[in-house]
């Protein structure tokens, strides 16, 4: 598998994007950087997304890439998640108030947008990738993703602050080739942390610690641009040979 970071940030300052990332070109974790990223025809390439939660920064461009699409010859866009999270969409942003309801746009046949929900805990298929959602700790219903194609798995966390069921899915998966896992704040603003949902590098030290038999690269992500440098600095003194900082723009192998 290929992923792009098309965006890694906690919050949006110049140069740094909302959270998303592309999968062999057609499958995308969240939407918070995606028109923003790619070419017209790059964003024609994608067939699905898979949105985390419902919070504005991991589903921002859902509103903008159907009207980018709507005018081509295409299957329309597939948007997975949890039932919560697609009530959420339905309810509160594709409602003719907040932004024209896509999922009736041209018609109801032949929408340009398609919301469709997924159950957790259990392995699906989606555009030749074997998926689970596993719930995760957040301020709002959450999940991360397990993603598996030819034999080679990534775990992506979405956000979430201190967690279990996630480290117990995935402990025995065998193949797994990296995990991006969230940090959003500095030691210092734990407080911040915990009210939101979100990791410090103190308590990061304690989640890899509940997975420290799987033996993978752990890529980091979600870091508020406001307190990066805190919040890297912060890491460099876990002395963890696992770490990475993930970076806007670069592609990972798996």
């Amino acid at each position: 598998m290929k992923l792009k970071v098309l965006g890694c940030h906690g919050s949006r300052f110049p140069g740094q994007k909302l959270t998303s990332f592309l999968i062999d070109g057609i499958l995308a974790l969240d939407a918070g950087a995606i028109v923003s990223s790619l070419t017209l025809e790059e964003q024609m390439k994608i067939k699905a997304i898979l949105l985390t939660h419902s919070h504005f920064d991991h589903i921002k461009d859902i509103f903008f890439l159907p009207d980018n699409l709507i005018s081509r010859k295409r299957s329309p866009l597939k948007v997975y998640s949890i039932r919560k999270v697609i009530y959420a969409l339905k309810r509160h942003a594709f409602n003719n108030v907040l932004w024209p309801d896509f999922t009736k746009i041209p018609d109801t046949k032949n929408p340009v947008l398609v919301l469709k929900t997924i159950p957790e805990n259990k392995r699906i298929q989606i555009e030749g990738f074997t998926i689970e959602a596993i719930s995760v700790n957040h301020s709002v219903p959450c999940v991360g993703y397990s993603i598996t194609k030819n034999n080679s798995t990534i775990v992506y966390s979405g956000d979430t602050g201190p967690t279990d069921e996630l480290w117990e899915k995935i402990g025995n998966i065998k193949n797994i080739k990296g995990i991006i896992l969230e940090t959003s704040f500095p030691d210092k603003h734990e407080r911040l942390a915990n009210l939101g949902g979100h990791l410090t590098p103190k308590a990061l030290k304690k989640e890899l610690e509940k997975i420290e038999t799987l033996n993978c690269p752990v890529y980091i992500s979600h870091l508020k641009p406001q307190f990066k440098n805190n919040i890297i600095k912060d890491i460099m003194k876990l002395r963890n040979k696992d770490i990475r900082i993930l970076q806007q723009g670069k592609t990972y192998n798996f």
